[in-house]
Order: C-alpha cells, then sequence, then structure tokens
C-alpha cells in the first residue's frame, strides 16, 4: 500500500478531477491507469516523480483522448498491507452468525456453494433464453410498447454520452 499526493495535468491545465491528496493504493490493484503502479515501484516515502501517460485515441472522455498527460507524485507513505489473523475473535467481529474459525469457514463455505448455484441457474437461464430468441420470430409487436423501450434506449445511451462528454452520435460509434 502506497500512500501518494498526485496532481495531473494535460496542456499544462490541471485535469477536472484529477488529483488528489493522501490517497491509498494499493499495488497491482488496477484504480489508476494499467501500469501507472510499476512507476510507483521501488520509490520510498518522500520520493516525487513525474509520471507521462499518453491516453489513447479513444479513450471515454474525449478532452483528454489521445493526450499527453503529466503526473506529479508524492509518495507519502509506503506500508505492508498487513491481514489480521483469523482467530475466533476477529470472527466474532466480522460474523454475525459464527462465533469460531471453524464456523466461519462453514458459513464462508455455504456462501459460495450457494452463490455459484446461483450463478450457474443464471448462466442457464441465460442460454435457455438466447436459444428461445434465435429461434423466434416477432411476427407483431404493440406500437406503444416499442415506442417505449426504443425510448429508453434512446435516454440511456444518451445520459452515457453526457457522463463522458461526448456528442451522442460519436459516443453511439463506439
Amino acid at each position: 500500500v502506497v500512500i501518494i499526493d498526485y496532481a495531473a495535468s494535460a496542456d499544462g491545465q490541471p485535469i477536472q478531477n484529477g488529483s488528489g491528496s493522501d490517497y491509498e493504493l494499493t499495488v497491482g490493484s488496477g484504480s489508476f491507469y494499467e501500469g501507472f503502479d510499476d512507476n510507483l515501484i521501488g520509490h520510498n516515502a518522500g520520493d516525487t516523480l513525474n509520471i507521462e501517460h499518453t491516453f489513447a485515441d479513444d479513450f471515454n472522455n474525449k478532452t483528454l483522448a489521445g493526450k499527453k498527460a503529466s503526473i506529479d507524485v508524492t509518495v507519502k507513505a509506503v506500508r505492508e498491507k498487513e491481514l489480521p489473523e483469523l482467530t475466533d475473535e476477529f470472527v466474532r467481529t466480522i460474523s454475525q452468525k459464527s462465533d469460531t474459525v471453524e464456523e466461519y469457514r462453514k458459513e464462508v463455505r455455504k456462501l459460495l456453494e450457494e452463490n455459484n448455484k446461483e450463478y450457474i441457474q443464471s448462466e442457464l437461464m441465460d442460454s435457455a433464453w438466447k436459444q428461445v430468441l434465435e429461434n423466434t420470430e416477432v411476427k407483431k409487436y404493440p406500437k406503444d410498447r416499442l415506442k417505449e423501450e426504443e425510448q429508453s434506449f434512446y435516454d440511456h445511451y444518451e445520459d452515457g454520452a453526457d457522463m463522458y462528454e461526448m456528442d451522442f452520435p460519436e459516443f453511439l460509434s463506439k
């Protein structure tokens, strides 16, 4: 875990939402762009560095797409992530159902098995619906319902374009 301050700029101007203080970065988490963490390896508290990054041409924020950014980083602290020891006492603080490590292991196993079962059922249902749709011919669809669905899709994608600060036609082409 690395605690950093950072400030990013492009074309000499600060990038909106491109700075932070006391940001706790788990190295390898991918919370920044791919490869960002690699630049921090080997640095210690107090080190400052400048990282250059070029945004992809198809980057979702069109104002930054294809631009070169400069990121000033100050490493404030480097810590090893400490995981608590798995004890009965710890289990009682994290579980409402278990009091011992053994009970907790059974609880987690049951939860994982249930989640896996739900996932498999969902995949089977998706597969079945896919086959139904592939082998179905719609002869008539209520016009008012069709119009409703069209508007819903349009609104959804228009919101997406706004969120990424893109023109609507450009957003649809990506």
